[in-house]
Order: C-alpha cells, then structure tokens, then sequence
C-alpha cells in the first residue's frame, strides 16, 4: 500500500510541477480563459510541453540526472503554490480575459439527471482505469520501447542513437515523461502518467465541445470520451496513442476558436499544441493531412477571413515545427530520413524495419468492405488491433441521429476532418488505436444527436436516451472487469514482485540474469520485452536484419565465435508459436538446439524459466552463456 501512495504521490508532485510551469506560459501568451477549469486544463497542457521540451534538451546536452529532474520538480510544485497564492490574493480580474460566452448555441439544457448518469459512469470508468493502472506495466510495446528507452536514456544521462533498436529516434515527447516518471519512482509512476493524460484528452474534449454546445453539454461530451473502451482501456498501460489524442484535440480546440473569433493568440497556442502532437508519435501527420480538406473549404467560404485564415496558418505552422519539429531532424541526422522507417522505399533505402504491410489492412479497396467497414470496426475488433482497443458501439449508434439532427455551426468542420482522417486511417493502418485522435470529434457529434432528441416526444425521447445511457454503460462495466487480478497489488495486498511473476512472462527470467550476469554482459535476445533486465539487451530480429548472420553462420560451434567477435556474452532463447501478437522466430533457437550432438558445447544453458500465457500458450525462456572457444569442452563437463 506504501508504494501504492508513493507513486500516487509523485504523480501528484509531476502534474502540480506542470502546472507551475504550464500557467506563467499561459499568461505570458496572453491567454486567460474566463473559467477556471479552462484555465487549469491549458495551464496543465502546457507545462507538460514545456517539461518535456526541457528534458530533451537536458537529454541531448547529457544532463539527464535523476538528481536535476527532481530539482526541478521540487521548484515546479514551489511555483505552482506561488501561482495558487497569487490568483488568491489578486485575482485574474487584472488579466486579459477571453470569454466565448456569446458563441454558444441556444440549446436544450441537459437533464440533470442525465448529467449526473454520465459523470457516475465516467468516474467509474476513470476510478477502475486507476486501478490497473497502480498495478506495475505489463503491455508488451511498453516494455519494448516506451519504458525501455526512457530507462536506457536515463541510465546512460542521454538520448542516443540505439543502433539495434529503431525506435530510440522516433518522436519520443510521450517517453519523455515516462523517463520523468521513472526518475522520481518508477515504472508505476510513469503508467501514472498515461492515465493523466487520459484524463486531459477527457479535458480537451470539454475545450474543443464547450464554444459549439455550451459548457454542461461540453462535459457530457468529455464523459463520453472516458467511456470508449479502448480509451479507457489504453490509459492503463504506458503507450502513446491517449497523448497524442489529447494534444491534437487540444490544438484543434485552440485552432477553432482562432477561427471562430479571429484572435491569433488561439493560434499561437494551437501551434504549441500541434508540436507537442508532432512530438509524440508520427500519426500527427495523418491527423494535420486531414485538416486539409477543411481548411480549403473554410477558404472558399470565407472569402473575407482569407487573410486572417492564412496569418493563422501560417503562425500554427512555424510554431509547430519549432515545438516538434527536433524530432525529425534528430530522426534525419541519425537515418537521413525525418520519418524513418516510413517512406524508405521513395528514398531507395530498404535498411529499415517492413512498415507497410498487408496485413495491417484487413479491409481491402472494394464496395463491400467500403460499405460495411463502420459496422466491422465496431463488431469485429478482433480484426482491428483487438478487443482492447476497440470504440464501442456507441458512436455507431448514434451515426444515424445525424442525418435528421440540425445544422450545428462548427460541426461540419469538426466531422469533416474526422472524414479525412478516416480516409487516410483506411489506407494506411486499419487499427482501433488509430482513431483515437478523431474520437472527441465524433464525442461532440454525439452529444449534438443527444441535444436533438429533445425534439422527440417523450417516449421515443426517453427510449433512445435510455439505450444510448445502456451503452455508456455497458462501457463502465467493461473497465470493470479489467480490473479483477489488479485489486490485490494496488491495495498492498500483494507485493509487485508476486504480481509480477504471475503476469510478466520476461520478470522471473530477468531476475535470474540480474543474478547470474556480470555486469558488463551483452544479451542477443529473442525476447523483445527487455524493460525488465538489467542488463544491456540486443534483438535479435533486428540484429539479424542487419547483419543476416543465419546466412553466414550456421553450425553452433561458428556462430558462438562470430558472436563473441561482436562483443556479445549470453544469448536468451526463447521457444514459442505465438504471445499477445508477437510471433518468435526460431533462427536463434534452431541453431542453438543443434549443438546437442557436439563434443562441446558452445552454448551453456544458466537458467531456464517456463510461463503459460492467458491464451494457453507456453514459452520456454533459455539464459545461455556463450562459451568461449578455449573454454566450451571444461564447461560442458560442469554441466
């Protein structure tokens, strides 16, 4: 239970070291919404940029000490209470207020029954996502890349270039604060983090929905986003794709009212929010491809706004690219190429990992599937990324409302790039956790379908509010049940090391290399999830990749020599068909095994570990030493 509070703790000291950040930033811009919910929801969105724009300097320059990043936080948490005090004692009444009061629609008011059905579920839904999320990481892309670099970055003070692992010049703004994460705790805290961030895409919503519907309607639509599954789901665990969804829906929050009142303040703030997106993950590019379409139409529209709409633009565009635009030069001074792995072919450069394949697209370019994809998506996630990741059928639902709800000024703008970012998404990666960035936007079209049932009459009104409130359900229930095997661990119950050999495959074996390995040790692994181990670990896929070795070094004996010229001492074996979507190749293994009729033994097994998966699946992981030349026949006779 201590570790529990601990690391609820830090997250607390993390977000209020943002927030003493993030406000100044905010007043300094101009900016000083008249709520205070708005103000705190930018002030947050903010500090977070900055924070990891800091960290990635003090990561390129080699200042990424444990020591200056708790210092940090420290005078963070200090300005923050500075902050409190002084709004406290001086009110923003002085500042620039913005207020869009006058932008909202004349629209039913919401039931308060209906309001407090939804923030019940909501508060569930987020209170069950804590629950798993305090349990320690175990998603497998976590601890392959987006804890792993952050934990290598912090163990060598910098960011580097990882030859055997791609992804260490991807945009990594996301990693950033995990590394925060785990400098003042660990894995745990930096989880934490994606939960919060979960929350301000909920908060984001509330931004982008509040100038169209007013504000109750607004907080129905960020419920609404807290109660799609895979959202929910996805705030559990340390990835990327909630981030991004928050900072591209907080850019084109701030980019709409630029465009609603003309100010190129919300510009200059949307520019922010639109480099923090650029800086977490490559899909922001997709998402500023579909903007567009829109873009056009408002142009040939708006023929008197054009230079205003160009300023604005232009001003998003420049501030973007300062923000996130590092990344990609990083990425291009490391591979010459600033969206490696992507686009090789165009370069005539095939080195890269294969990014474009099939498979990733199970709908192909015909009438059936162009017809039928939002009914496949929603009842067969499976195909699509997996249950976890899944919408619901909620917006499917309400796909219908739209064709007979009432023109919404803004709406059409908001749905138009949701259309363009659906286009993109089908050609190039059919995967739930993709859409995650257009969710909010559909969240507000949901909520318009809601506001226009108060046209119905009361039977039929109260019919289809009480399926749409059967849904959101039905989503409440399903966080739920994710947390049945998390309670123990996040109440103190069981320790993490316990819930840990029972639902980490790779934790016991690293146990074991921290035991056996010296501390100097190279490991070519098959196993990708190296989070874990404590000692430096190189793929093997990629490994072989690069140096095709099982075309030139076949026989045990051979192949033990040639790894220990490369500088590696231990190997890890591991033998399975298939866990959680990730497929072992056997080249490592089909070697290995044929030493079993040789004299010696190039290859000296240390431990060896079994684990069954919740699929039924076994694996069977192998530490071995590789034995040196002079040495393989003395350690066979130990053996």
């Amino acid at each position: 239970m201590i570790s529990t509070l601990i690391s609820l703790f830090i997250l607390i000291a993390i977000w209020l070291a943002a927030f003493g950040l993030g406000r100044p930033l905010l007043f300094g811009l101009g900016l000083v919404p008249s709520h205070r919910i708005d103000r705190l929801l930018w002030s947050l969105a903010l500090g977070l940029v900055g924070a990891g724009c800091l960290l990635t300097v003090l990561g390129l320059c080699g200042w990424l000490y444990p020591q200056i990043i708790a210092a940090l936080t420290i005078w963070g948490c200090l300005e923050a209470g500075r902050c409190v005090w002084t709004s406290w004692k001086q009110p923003a009444s002085d500042a620039v207020i913005f207020s869009h009061e006058e932008t909202t629609p004349e629209l039913p008011q919401a039931p308060r029954w209906l309001m407090v059905m939804l923030g019940v579920l909501a508060g569930i839904s987020c209170l069950a996502a804590l629950v798993v999320a305090l349990a320690p990481p175990t998603a497998g892309d976590a601890l392959c890349y987006h804890l792993e670099l952050p934990k290598t970055f912090l163990a060598q003070r910098q960011l580097t270039n990882l030859t055997y692992q791609e992804e260490s010049t991807y945009p990594l703004l996301t990693e950033m604060w995990f590394a925060w994460g785990l400098a003042l705790d660990g894995p745990v805290a930096a989880q934490l983090m994606h939960w919060a961030l979960g929350l301000l895409l909920a908060g984001g919503a509330f931004l982008l929905a509040e100038p169209l519907v007013g504000r109750r309607w607004a907080a129905a639509a960020a419920a609404v986003v807290m109660l799609t599954p895979g959202i929910n789901n996805q705030m559990t665990a340390p990835l990327n794709d909630v981030a991004l969804a928050a900072f591209t829906t907080l850019a084109l929050a701030a980019w709409l009212r630029s465009v609603l009142h003309g100010e190129l303040r919300w510009s200059l703030l949307a520019g922010v929010m639109a480099g923090a997106a650029l800086g977490i993950k490559f899909t922001a590019l997709v998402f500023a491809a579909s903007m567009l379409g829109p873009w056009l139409w408002l142009w040939v529209k708006q023929k008197s706004q054009r230079p205003e709409l160009l300023r604005s633009s232009a001003l998003v565009l420049v501030v973007s690219l300062s923000v996130g635009g590092g990344w990609y030069l990083r990425n291009a001074w490391h591979h010459g190429n600033p969206v490696y792995p992507y686009l090789e072919a165009a370069l005539g450069d095939s080195s890269g990992p294969p990014v474009d394949r099939s498979e990733k697209r199970p709908l192909g370019w015909n009438v059936a599937h162009l017809a039928t994809f939002p009914w496949q998506v929603t009842m067969q996630p499976h195909k699509f990324g997996g249950r976890g990741h899944q919408l619901g059928a909620l917006f499917l639902a309400v796909a219908g409302g739209l064709l007979i709800a009432r023109r919404l000024r803004g709406l059409g703008l908001l749905l138009g790039i949701a259309a363009g970012y659906t286009v993109l998404w089908y050609a190039l990666r059919q995967n739930h956790r993709f859409l995650y960035p257009i969710v909010p936007l559909m969240a507000v079209a949901v909520v318009w379908v809601w506001c226009e049932l108060a046209r119905f009459r009361p039977a039929p009104r109260w019919a289809a509010q009480g399926l749409l409130l059967a849904f959101c359900a039905s989503s409440t229930a399903i966080s739920l049940a994710h947390t049945r095997g998390e309670w123990a661990v996040c109440c103190g119950w069981e320790t993490r090391a316990s819930y840990l050999s029972h639902h980490e495959p790779t934790y016991a074996i690293s146990l074991d290399a921290h035991r056996l390995l010296p501390a100097n040790a190279l490991v070519l692994s098959q196993e990708q999830r190296a989070f874990y181990f404590q000692r430096p670990m190189v793929r093997e896929s990629v490994f072989r990749r690069k140096t095709n070795y099982h075309q030139d070094h076949n026989s045990p004996v051979e192949f033990s020599r040639y790894l220990r010229a490369e500088g590696f001492t231990h190997v890890l074996v591991v033998e399975a068909q298939a866990w959680g979507g990730i497929r072992y190749q056997p080249v490592l293994s089909k070697i290995v095994n044929q030493q079993g009729g040789l004299s010696t033994q190039p290859f000296v097994c240390l431990a060896e570990r079994y684990y069954t998966t919740r699929e039924q699946v076994p694996l069977r992981y192998r530490l071995m030493l590789i034995a040196p030349p002079s040495e393989t026949t003395i350690l066979a006779a130990r053996k």
